[in-house]
C-alpha cells in the first residue's frame, strides 16, 4: 500500500444547472424540485441566489468571506471543517 498526500483545488461553485444535474444524479430530484428547494434555502439566507449563471464569487464579495468563515466557527457542526481552513488568499 502506498500513501501519497496531494493538494487539490476546491470545485467551482454550482450554477443552477449544475446544481440541478448533481441533485438529479445523487438524489434523483427533478430540476423543478431542486429549484424549489434552492429557492427556499435562499429565502432563509442559507445559500446565495440560486438562479445565477455565475460559478465565481465577484471581487466585491471577497472582503466578506473571512467574516462569513468566522461566523461558521460559532456553529458546532462546522467547527472541525473551519479549523482546517488555511487563512490567507482564498480562491
Amino acid at each position: 500500500v502506498t500513501t501519497k498526500n496531494v493538494t487539490e483545488q476546491p470545485p467551482l461553485l454550482f450554477d443552477l444547472t449544475g446544481l440541478q444535474k448533481e441533485a438529479n444524479k445523487k438524489l434523483n430530484l427533478s430540476a423543478e424540485e431542486t429549484l424549489t428547494i434552492a429557492q427556499s434555502l435562499y429565502e432563509k439566507k442559507f445559500i446565495t441566489y440560486p438562479r445565477t449563471g455565475s460559478k465565481y464569487i465577484h471581487e466585491d464579495l471577497w472582503t466578506e468571506i473571512p467574516h462569513l468563515i468566522r461566523a461558521l466557527q460559532e456553529k458546532e457542526d462546522c467547527k472541525q471543517a473551519v479549523s482546517q481552513i488555511k487563512w490567507g488568499h482564498f480562491n
